[in-house]
């Protein structure tokens, strides 16, 4: 008894605290979702995606292929996208093709209630142009805005098991959604928020399977009695995030590594017969394609980056031209220079590295995988001629990592308790808004490669004069240009004031009635 007794204890002094919370706790908390969401889609859906780049062209092309012609080749468009590989005389996306999978229930969709759209050259402003343009939009919408939203409501709620702040959870994943270049590719039809959040909904299902302390709802308390469901939901997110992102790959195998070593043995089949659907899927696809299951659209690209993607299968097929080592040019590009810097774009990310070291004073060693995954995306992608991503917003192959290093931040928060901490923190986050929303708002497209501070020489001087960002009010007015002649950027200017204005009302009401306290 006495043993038993000094167990209890020594596990209670380990072990951090569980989170109680009141029914005013547990109401702002559901409050703090509904407005998070909220707050999300209208600023990911008021910037839309044009005009449109490559990429983006890119993954609507095969989604109309696969829909209209029954076929992975883009023959009769492959003139809208230079992202291109072709094999045995036909042309092809260079890309995976979860993206353009995901779009082709909109499309069927959307064909349902107009027509069909066949992909316009570049340039040619035509019914079919503007059709084009609504098509694209609500593509980004259901394929990237709600599933980001998803992401970071997930977030949101995954801080709840280490924080009892509502007020530091809030902040955090304001800062993660609107504060790092995920808010630039929320509305563009990219693939990395997609695989962004299977990759964290697989680490979430991984960590949360046996852990009945950490129930607090039906929907955790299902995960925990249901753990065979649960590992074949991790090992399906873990699949399918290969069929959207080669270059994720890395990650996958981290936290596929970290699902082994988690789960019982009995659960490895279910983990295992999760993953075979997305794996099946984009062997299938570049068998089609390309004629091996091992050989990817980057292994036979004709331009892109010229000799960046060329020649390989696996990881060669995955990174283009393999290099066995990183490169320190590409380290620094992505993480502090001004060109497509992670800590020159998002500064409060920096405070992630006191992070770790706070959290690893608790009982858990989960801080390792969270360290390891932004540590080997980056010495992976380092080792990419092309990484950094052409004409973009930040390094944007490291967006799948950002809330495994943005996570530790919370524990930053928590601790900042003096005003001098707490200016510093909230200052690099205030920063981080105000170059994020600098980059994404400056004018259309993305900065160019000949730009090596972007931030300062592109993007600032067009907001100084006045080019900005299309957003919902310019689409408007280039569906219907007879409706005014006001001048584009002078509405998009008035309806950010507006948004800003509204949501700044918004934030002071609800703060007053509470909605920011925080549970004990």
């Amino acid at each position: 008894m006495q043993h038993a007794d000094s167990t209890v204890s020594t596990r209670a002094a380990i072990e951090p605290p569980k989170v109680a919370r009141t029914t005013l706790g547990q109401a702002n908390s559901h409050l703090n979702v509904v407005w998070l969401a909220g707050i999300f889609l209208v600023c990911f859906i008021f910037f839309v995606p044009f005009p449109m780049g490559p990429n983006e062209n890119a993954h609507v092309d095969l989604t109309v292929a696969l829909v209209d012609h029954g076929t992975a080749a883009i023959d009769s468009f492959h003139t809208n996208t230079v992202d291109l590989a072709f094999h045995h005389g036909h042309y092809y996306i260079n890309k995976a093709p979860g993206e353009s999978l995901l779009g082709v229930p909109v499309y069927l969709a959307f064909k349902a209630l107009f027509h069909s759209v066949p992909v316009p050259p570049p340039g040619v402003i035509t019914s079919a142009y503007r059709s084009y343009i609504v098509l694209v939009f609500l593509l980004s919408i259901f394929t990237v805005s709600i599933p980001a939203v998803l992401l970071l409501l997930l977030f949101y709620w995954f801080l709840g098991f280490f924080t009892r702040s509502n007020i530091n959870r809030t902040i955090l994943t304001l800062a993660l959604g609107l504060g790092t270049m995920m808010f630039r590719y929320s509305g563009t039809v990219y693939s990395h928020l997609p695989v962004t959040a299977l990759l964290f909904a697989a680490f979430v299902l991984v960590w949360i399977h046996d852990k009945e302390e950490a129930v607090r709802g039906s929907r955790s308390a299902w995960f925990v009695q249901h753990p065979h469901a649960t590992a074949g939901l991790a090992g399906l997110c873990l699949g399918a995030s290969v069929l959207f992102e080669y270059s994720s790959i890395v990650i996958t195998v981290l936290i596929g590594i970290y699902a082994l070593i988690r789960f019982p043995r009995h659960l490895w089949p279910a983990l295992i017969v999760g993953g075979v659907p997305g794996i099946l899927v984009v062997g299938a696809y570049n068998l089609a394609a390309f004629g091996n299951p091992l050989v990817t659209g980057y292994a036979v690209t004709t331009s892109a980056f010229p000799g960046v993607h060329r020649h390989g299968s696996g990881l060669n097929g995955a990174y283009g031209h393999f290099i066995p080592r990183p490169k320190l040019q590409a380290l620094w590009g992505m993480s502090f220079s001004p060109f497509r810097g992670l800590f020159f774009l998002s500064p409060f990310l920096l405070t992630a590295f006191p992070g770790y070291r706070l959290w690893a004073r608790r009982a858990d060693r989960d801080w390792i995988l969270f360290l390891a995954v932004p540590v080997a995306q980056l010495l992976a992608i380092s080792t990419f001629p092309g990484w950094h991503g052409g004409w973009a917003v930040g390094p944007r192959y490291l967006i799948p990592m950002l809330p495994f290093i943005t996570f530790p931040v919370i524990f930053v928060l928590d601790r900042a308790t003096d005003w001098i901490s707490r200016v510093i923190v909230y200052g690099l986050i205030a920063i981080s808004f105000l170059a994020v929303w600098i980059e994404t708002l400056g004018a259309n497209g993305y900065p160019p490669n000949s730009f090596k501070d972007p931030l300062f020489s592109y993007s600032l001087v067009a907001l100084q004069h006045g080019y900005l960002r299309a957003s919902v009010v310019t689409l408007y007015l280039f569906l219907n240009p007879s409706s005014t002649q006001m001048s584009l950027s002078n509405v998009s200017m008035l309806a950010a004031v507006l948004f800003v204005a509204l949501v700044g009302l918004w934030s002071l009401l609800w703060w007053s009635r509470g909605g920011l306290v925080t549970s004990r």
